[in-house]
């Protein structure tokens, strides 16, 4: 065989080495993709239970009524998934399990991602845990008769848009550590709003156009927890704090009397929203816009 030859025949060796071990790498990071779709009993309320661990979770209401659907985009090698539809218990389950194990600490992020369309009938139960990741649930167009998000780390974000008058007996939201936002839940009609974390931020936003009085009840022990209200919203606040540890910034104009704060021409037991606010250390704030 020539020097040409042989050169020629390296060249080939090389180049299909190469496309093996192309192909190989593509095929170990393409993520698996797992689906299901379910059609509720419209006369009950449709319960949604979620679990995980590690993943990004999104949930938000359907083109259109009647049916919903779930989609699961996840890195086998490190996470495993159950997606399941109970007729008869009218319940839609998702459980993701992440293997901790199978992590090199060299490792980068990989893929755990569920995406939940749901209904915009019937009536949605949703409960939806998560030890690690982020939450992002959009409710615009959903009515729901049970809502509870709880985050062990991460962030967790909550916005509804839309009104719905149906009342929410309670909401239920905690984050031990990271970052909440929870935007215009004046559009929610919940009686009773539980707001919990230990360290992290907080941001809770009270627009929107649902006329009731409510209340809301918010304690984080370390960290800034930020609210706005509507101006000219009768506001009731009870702020405790940890002594010097804490810093209370108030909109101008609202009245102090002891550990209680009114907006402009709101007396006790006369506002629309009663917040009770308990911060550790750090800051809270509350801001008219």
């Amino acid at each position: 065989m020539s020097q040409s030859e042989r050169q020629a025949l390296k060249a080939i060796v090389v180049t299909v080495l190469l496309l093996a071990a192309t192909t190989l790498l593509f095929a170990q990071s393409q993520p698996q993709v797992i689906t299901k779709s379910f059609t509720p009993d419209t006369g009950r309320p449709l319960s949604v239970k979620i679990r995980g661990d590690g993943a990004e979770i999104m949930i938000e209401g359907a083109a259109r009524d009647g049916e919903g659907r779930a989609r699961y985009r996840f890195d086998e090698e490190h996470f495993t998934a159950s997606l399941e539809w109970e007729p008869e218990k009218n319940t839609f389950r998702a459980i993701l399990d992440m293997d901790r194990h199978s992590f090199d600490t060299d490792d980068e992020e990989h893929e755990s991602e569920l995406k939940v369309l749901l209904p915009r009938r019937p009536e949605v139960d949703l409960d939806c845990s998560l030890k690690a990741g982020v939450v992002d649930l959009d409710g615009g167009g959903l009515t729901f008769n049970e809502l509870e998000l709880a985050l062990w780390a991460g962030e967790l974000k909550a916005a509804f848009p839309t009104p719905s008058n149906k009342v929410i007996r309670r909401v239920e939201v905690d984050v031990k550590l990271g970052e909440m936002h929870l935007n215009e839940l004046g559009n929610l009609a919940y009686e009773e709003l539980d707001v919990n974390g230990f360290a992290g931020e907080m941001t809770l936003d009270f627009s929107g156009s649902v006329s009731m009085r409510r209340e809301a009840r918010i304690d984080l022990e370390i960290g800034q927890i930020t609210i706005y209200v509507p101006k000219g919203m009768a506001v009731q606040a009870r702020i405790s704090k940890l002594g010097f540890l804490a810093e209370v910034d108030i909109p101008g104009g609202w009245r102090k009397e002891g550990r209680y704060v009114y907006s402009p021409g709101t007396s006790r037991g006369e506002a629309e929203l009663r917040l009770d606010i308990r911060g550790g250390i750090g800051a809270i704030t509350i801001e008219e816009r």
